[in-house]
């Protein structure tokens, strides 16, 4: 009985994958694995900036998401709502730190003063 290769045969083949070229997918070798990894487009001057250029490539169906939902109705007051409960809940975590400090504040004064009273009768 012949062994089966694991390496599926459309992947063997060197028209449709050629390492040398200059190609947008990065192979390499780990192990007995072929590991193949799309490369980013990397912001120009910017290396690690990858995320800017996926916004600008998204950007176009974004807009035109925003376009296609202003033209139905009602929409445009249920797209406020949502966008303005969105930005309030983003915002909570925000104010929760806010009041948490303020009172550690107010405990860090209290037990001060009450060392102070402590070392007063201490004494």
């Amino acid at each position: 009985m012949r062994r089966r290769s694991h390496i599926p045969s459309a992947a063997k083949t060197t028209d449709e994958f050629n390492v040398g070229h200059s190609n947008p997918v990065r192979h390499r070798r780990i192990g007995v694995w072929d590991y193949f990894e799309q490369r980013r487009p990397s912001a120009r001057g910017f290396p690690g900036l990858h995320w800017v250029a996926d916004i600008r490539h998204t950007l176009p169906y974004v807009w035109q998401m925003v376009k296609d939902l202003a033209s139905l109705e009602h929409c445009r007051i249920l797209f406020l709502v949502y966008f303005l409960s969105e930005w309030f809940l983003s915002m909570v975590p925000a104010f929760q730190l806010a009041n948490q400090g303020q009172m550690l504040d107010v405990v860090r004064e209290e037990w001060h003063s009450v060392v102070r009273a402590l070392t007063v009768f201490s004494r």
